[in-house]
């Protein structure tokens, strides 16, 4: 599929489900940093934050001279332990509302998750002259009835080398990670890195982070990822909104949207007053999303992506405000962080932390085999 030029846009109408689709959302900011703005990883989000605000998410497109990951795929024998099946109903009181199910499907090789996403994208129609505006418009008119898409989501593990500096996913130097107040016990995806393969339509629903951080994305190869995005000072009216368009939902939890199985396509939030960004991200880039900020969005084929959490002094007003659910649903499967161990005169180790772990390489022949992570099936977030 080749990258849409500007006649794509007459295309549009074939798929438009007026008020819904993703054409209401403006486009986010994309960033190309100098090599040696790059070197500084915190320093240059920084400094970019505040122009990243309005959106709530912003792509970074690494200097040519940056030696990042291999972008190929794992071999045939890679094994997926935390696959799963998608369902998409209809749900709340209006039209482009959606609530996910995930069924978790047994362990696969890759081999076998590239054929069934291959067999999936061809059943859905999915041609090769379709330019990939043509594929987002797709989504969006055929997500209430379509058939299950496969992800092989929230895998421990990492494709990034130990030699792979700066902005290594798996060594980034942040407030988690680096200083007194660092959480030396690995916790999956907050300060290490998950692993996501991806496949035409599997997506990840309205979410902020745990504990509402920054998260960061990188596209490792394959197919690109279509994101949405929006501004944490319209956190509140999204949450409002979700409440009133899905009361069942509230009813059962008021943090129910931190379940992460709940989608609001663009058009209804447009059609509320709140302002949705949009990016597509090709391989080889990252994604930024800041603290408080609502994102979602989909695949556009077979790809895989690498994404964890991390803060940096900007965060630390959000993360004391944070929320979190206490319910059944969502309660046993929550990330809490004490702010204090951000404070002056905090001791490390003062939570009875565990010590690092050691790392091996990372290859595909050891990563992303320990199975399904935190969220799979319920809570799966992430990208």
């Amino acid at each position: 599929m080749a990258e849409p030029q500007e006649s794509d846009r007459e295309l549009r109408p074939r798929w438009r489900p007026v008020g819904l689709r993703g054409g209401e959302a403006f486009a986010a900011p994309i960033f190309h940093p100098t090599d040696d703005e790059f070197s500084n990883f915190a320093a240059y989000v920084t400094s970019i934050a505040s122009q990243i605000g309005p959106s709530g998410i912003a792509k970074i497109v690494p200097p040519q001279s940056w030696q990042g990951p291999p972008q190929v795929p794992p071999p045939p024998t890679y094994r997926l332990a935390g696959a799963i099946a998608q369902h998409v109903v209809p749900s709340g009181n209006a039209s482009g509302l959606y609530a996910l199910m995930h069924e978790t499907r047994p362990a696969m090789s890759f081999e076998r998750f590239e054929r069934e996403s291959t067999a999936y994208a061809s059943r859905e129609q999915v041609r090769n002259e379709h330019t990939l505006d043509d594929l987002e418009d797709k989504f969006w008119a055929e997500l209430a009835f379509a058939r299950p898409a496969l992800y092989g989501a929230d895998l421990d593990g990492t494709r990034f080398a130990p030699d792979v500096k700066p902005w290594n996913l798996n060594n980034l130097p942040d407030l988690l990670r680096r200083g007194d107040g660092a959480i030396s016990k690995p916790m999956n995806g907050i300060n290490t890195p998950m692993l996501y393969f991806g496949a035409y339509r599997a997506l990840f629903g309205l979410h902020v982070e745990d504990m509402d951080l920054l998260s960061i994305n990188y596209l490792h190869y394959g197919a690109p990822k279509q994101w949405y995005g929006a501004s944490s000072t319209c956190a509140t009216m999204i949450e409002l909104l979700a409440a009133q368009l899905m009361p069942d939902e509230h009813a059962k939890c008021a943090e129910f949207l931190r379940h992460k199985t709940t989608l609001i396509a663009p058009g209804v939030f447009a059609q509320n007053g709140v302002r949705c960004s949009t990016l597509r991200q090709y391989a080889g880039e990252f994604v930024i999303t800041l603290p408080k900020a609502y994102h979602f969005g989909f695949n556009l084929g077979l790809n895989c992506a690498e994404s964890t959490n991390f803060a940096l002094p900007l965060w630390l007003p959000f993360g004391h405000a944070a929320t979190r659910c206490c319910c059944a649903i969502g309660g046993d499967d929550v990330c809490v962080i004490d702010m204090r161990r951000f404070e002056m005169g905090w001791t490390p180790g003062a939570c009875g932390e565990a010590s690092d772990d050691e790392s091996g390489e990372a290859d595909w022949r050891s990563i992303g085999t320990k199975g399904a992570g935190r969220r799979v099936g319920r809570r799966m977030g992430g990208s």
